[in-house]
């Protein structure tokens, strides 16, 4: 990892996407792989042996070193990225789920939280759109955010309109608010037995 992009890092793992993913948006949107300082470097560089999701960085970096991986070389050819770049490659290997290999100067294995959290995240312009009836993939947590949003709204959305933006039927919104508001109401109740 680079001493630039470590703020970001530390931004995302406490919850605050957006400065990794707007500073991901200032490159190139196309090409921007082009300008990358790993372009066309050989790639197993940058997938050391045992690197996973699961997997210890020590215990990756050491059996890189004694393999004569040039591990090191790789990390280094990330921290000559710009930062934009930088938190563009994380920003994809986030989204495509890239269990193996360097991106960004972090190993998968150094990744995972940062993979967690991708998942839980929650969008609210994606949530809002989804409640309006515009269509877009949502992560399992937004969709869950949009029907509990919808529960608490008393009728301020289109039930037609957000199952909709929701990609389901308007019967399976219903059953999945009705769901939402027991869940609500022993929530309430316990706490009020407490």
């Amino acid at each position: 990892m680079t001493r630039q992009i470590a703020p970001l890092l530390a931004s995302a793992r406490s919850g605050d996407w957006n400065p990794l993913v707007l500073t991901a948006l200032e490159t190139e949107s196309r090409h921007w792989t082009d300008a990358a300082a790993c372009s066309g470097r050989a790639t197993e560089d940058f997938f050391p042996a045992g690197d996973a999701f699961d997997r210890n960085p020590t215990v990756v970096k050491s059996r890189a070193e004694e393999a004569g991986n040039s591990l090191q070389r790789s990390l280094n050819t990330c921290a000559r990225c710009p930062l934009a770049t930088q938190a563009r490659c994380l920003v994809e290997a986030l989204e495509q789920e890239a269990e193996y290999g360097v991106r960004a100067g972090l190993l998968a294995s150094e990744r995972e939280d940062l993979h967690m959290g991708w998942k839980r995240r929650v969008r609210d312009r994606a949530v809002t759109n989804a409640l309006n009836g515009v269509s877009s993939a949502l992560s399992q947590a937004e969709f869950k955010e949009a029907i509990s949003r919808f529960a608490r709204s008393q009728g301020a959305h289109d039930a037609e309109r957000t199952a909709r933006g929701l990609g389901i039927t308007r019967s399976y919104l219903l059953q999945l608010v009705r769901n939402e508001r027991k869940k609500f109401e022993n929530l309430a109740s316990e706490h009020t037995a407490a």
